[in-house]
């Protein structure tokens, strides 16, 4: 891709349905508001790495007396305008839970499939260059819209050249410590001459991240029976056995259980037990913290029942704390789904938060000294390894879904 002048115009090809808030509105795409910024800071990191001076192609501040140090942004010289040149809403079933995008017509979580026309301006000879330099890597690493670490709002500009060796290495300049893909059979958005694009492959790969993110985080309940498990089944969190069994650290779902902060529902489902849990962690706050964590209220488990537990940090002042994302991402491409560990955020270590429920209880995070054995950082690679083998292993025996499942291989 190449400037023409000071204008370079991009056509970009959708990887992934994009939750947008204006889902309805005509021509909704993808927000230079927000895309602007990203590349501003993915540029800018690649300026520092590779020790390239830019301090010439920033926007000057008009007023810098209304700069603080703490919220100082630096922003490139260069505007942005994004056009489409098709979108269309697409629906998902409304049992499908991981689609938060906004509510539809009927009982349908909506979003989009767009085509967006990118037009950058830019003015700096210089900063054009390093733009059409990174632009596209700036697309393999970033997801736009809501739940875009869950593999939401994926574009790559059309007719680029890349292969995977490539992929993975941009992966790792942006913080991966090991990367694992799914590889499917159809790519997640198919187009067939004028017709709606096809997102079949999509739903597919949305259900399996789902699957295999919800049994490394937090457990999963599954409604089938058979004669050894005739109330279903449930497969417990990953992270909490590998904490456990690795590292003799508990977890707080069963210390919010044992001191009446959360309800203790077992009744409907067999389970493995650790019956003690004499050194609890907050450990779910390494791979993601929202603001609150559900409980079905009682062994009916009605949806519209939920006990919630609401989750603040102690110390009201750490806005950071707010929302911690997850270090497992996921990035599709084509027809594969990139799954990609990350480093856990040295300010997320030693941290206490409140449980706020029936009673209220604090707990803290684990220490960089739980993990004196490995260095003093959440082992993510070994974590990782464990996980896929038994995904790929006793979880699919166990959960009936080796005929339809994917398995996932390291991509190193």
């Amino acid at each position: 891709m190449k400037f023409t002048g000071s204008k370079l115009t991009v056509n970009l090809w959708p990887q992934s349905p994009l939750i947008h808030f204006q889902y309805d509105q005509r021509g909704a795409t993808l927000r230079a508001s927000e895309m602007k910024p990203k590349l501003d800071k993915f540029l800018i990191g690649r300026f520092k790495e590779k020790e390239i001076h830019y301090e010439d192609w920033l926007i000057e501040k008009k007023d810098k007396s209304k700069e603080t140090d703490d919220k100082k942004t630096e922003a490139l010289s260069y505007k942005v305008r994004i056009t489409s040149r098709g979108t269309y809403k697409v629906e998902l079933k409304d049992n499908y839970s991981i689609f938060y995008g906004n509510m539809g017509e009927g009982n349908y979580k909506m979003g989009i499939i767009s085509f967006p026309v990118i037009t950058i301006f830019c003015f700096k000879k210089g900063l054009r260059e390093q733009i059409e330099k990174y632009l596209t890597s700036f697309f393999m690493v970033t997801n736009f819209g809501t739940m875009q670490g869950k593999g939401f709002g994926g574009f790559m500009p059309q007719n680029e050249q890349w292969d995977e060796k490539t992929l993975i290495e941009e992966f790792k300049s942006a913080g991966a410590k090991t990367v694992y893909k799914m590889k499917f059979d159809k790519k997640a958005v198919v187009v067939t001459g004028r017709n709606p694009p096809q997102i079949e492959t999509s739903i597919k790969m949305f259900n399996q991240i789902k699957t295999f993110y919800s049994v490394m985080k937090s457990g999963l309940n599954m409604s089938f029976k058979n004669p050894d498990n005739p109330k279903g089944w449930y497969a417990r969190s990953f992270l909490f056995r590998y904490m456990h069994d690795e590292l003799n650290i508990d977890n707080e779902k069963a210390w919010m259980k044992e001191l009446d902060i959360a309800p203790n529902v077992e009744k409907n489902h067999v389970r493995e037990v650790y019956p003690e849990n004499p050194n609890p962690r907050y450990v779910r706050a390494l791979f993601g913290k929202g603001d609150k964590i559900e409980f079905f209220a009682d062994e009916n488990l009605k949806k519209d029942e939920k006990k919630l537990i609401k989750i603040v940090p102690a110390d009201s002042q750490s806005d950071s704390l707010d929302r911690i994302p997850s270090i497992v991402r996921f990035k599709i491409i084509d027809n594969f789904v990139y799954i990609i560990g990350m480093e856990v955020p040295k300010e997320v270590y030693d941290q206490e938060f409140v449980f706020k429920g029936d009673i209220d209880k604090a707990l803290k995070t684990p220490s960089k000294a739980d993990f004196s054995d490995y260095g003093g950082v959440f082992p993510i690679e070994d974590f990782m390894a464990k996980y896929v083998e038994y995904y790929n292993g006793g979880l699919h025996k166990d959960l009936r879904i080796t005929a339809n499942n994917i398995m996932v291989v390291n991509c190193e």
